[in-house]
């Protein structure tokens, strides 16, 4: 049997961002596996569960990102942590997300990192036996089909542009 861990989420800061890196569905699978789910309040409300969502699954719920970082063993994250959310970040724990390290901007997210001797694991990165990349490959199709949607948009004169179709229709 696995080791006890809790795992925690906090509402995502970057503007537009609906997701939640959790569902309620996924807090029942966790705690079905001997696990413990923390949450900060309102922190899937973007993604259309609220709070009695998370609770009736079975996670405890927290006022502020500060409380959940402190208690939990793993913290997971759609986007890598801001300034102010790596500050909470505590030692020797486990950081998941799209964290992009490579990134010249994520400097002090590495050091942070190395320094706390955090664990972390970049979704981006995973990859299947197969080389194929499960977790980021079906969000790329997404982001590949919104991208048409805005480009549509923004050729309609409401939108900035010139009234154009897409499809080469008139």
């Amino acid at each position: 049997m696995s080791p006890h861990l809790s795992f925690g989420f906090i509402r995502e800061t970057l503007p537009r961002e609906q997701r939640a890196p959790i569902t309620p569905a996924g807090v029942e699978q966790l705690i079905g596996a001997g696990h413990s789910v923390l949450f900060q309040t309102g922190a899937g409300a973007g993604a259309g569960w609220d709070d009695d969502d998370y609770l009736a699954a079975g996670a405890d719920a927290q006022m502020s990102p500060q409380e959940v970082c402190d208690s939990a063993d793993v913290l997971v994250k759609i986007h890598a942590p801001n300034t102010q959310e790596v500050a909470l970040l505590r030692p020797q724990s486990t950081l998941l997300g799209f964290l992009h390290l490579s990134n010249p901007a994520k400097m002090s997210l590495r050091q942070t990192i190395r320094d706390c001797q955090i664990s972390a694991v970049a979704f981006e990165l995973l990859e299947a036996d197969d080389g194929s990349r499960p977790v980021l490959e079906p969000l790329s199709a997404i982001g590949g089909r919104v991208a048409i949607i805005l480009a549509t948009r923004h050729l309609l004169v409401s939108g900035g542009g010139l009234g154009r179709l897409m499809g080469g229709s008139p």
